[in-house]
C-alpha cells in the first residue's frame, strides 16, 4: 500500500474547502494577535475565546493529518507482515503445514536453571476460603524455602 494522497481521500472540491478554511483561520488568527495598537493575545474574553478555538481547528488537522500517515504506515506493515507469513506457509510442505497449524512439532522446554514448584490448591476447580492469617503463613513458608 503507498503513502496515501490527498486526491486518495478526499475530492478537489473538499480540499479546496480545507484549504480556504485553513487560510481564513490563519488570517483571523494573525488579525487577533497582531494588532497595530497592542500586539499580543486579545484582550477581549470573546477574542480570546475565538483565538483558542481557531488554533484548536488548525492543531486537529495537523494531528488528523499525521494520524492518517500513521495509520498507513501500520497498514503498510501489516500488509508486509501478512505477505512475509503466506511466503513462508507457500514454502512450507503440506505435512509441514498441518503439523504448524495443529501445534505439532517440538515442544519447548524451560532451561535447567528454572525452579518452579506446585502451588497447594493452585489446580483445584472452584473457589474455595482462606483466612488471611493461614494466606500470610504459607507466604512466609515460601519464602523461607
Amino acid at each position: 500500500m503507498d503513502n496515501l494522497t490527498p486526491n486518495d481521500l478526499f475530492s478537489l472540491e473538499d480540499q479546496q474547502r480545507l484549504e480556504f478554511t485553513n487560510k481564513l483561520r490563519k488570517k483571523l488568527i494573525v488579525s487577533l494577535v497582531v494588532d497595530e495598537d497592542k500586539p499580543g493575545v486579545p484582550e477581549e474574553k470573546a477574542d480570546k475565546a475565538l483565538l483558542v478555538s481557531l488554533l484548536d481547528g488548525i492543531d486537529r488537522s495537523t494531528l488528523s493529518k499525521a494520524k492518517i500517515k500513521t495509520d498507513d504506515k501500520a497498514l503498510k506493515g501489516n500488509a508486509d507482515a501478512t505477505n512475509l507469513i503466506a511466503e513462508v506457509l507457500r514454502g512450507m510442505s503440506t505435512g509441514q503445514r498441518k503439523q504448524a497449524q495443529s501445534g505439532g512439532g517440538s515442544v519447548p522446554t524451560l532451561p535447567s536453571d528454572v525452579k518452579f514448584g506446585d502451588v497447594e490448591g493452585e489446580t483445584q476447580l472452584g473457589t474455595h476460603g482462606i483466612k488471611i492469617d493461614e494466606f500470610m503463613e504459607k507466604q512466609r513458608e515460601m519464602d523461607i524455602d
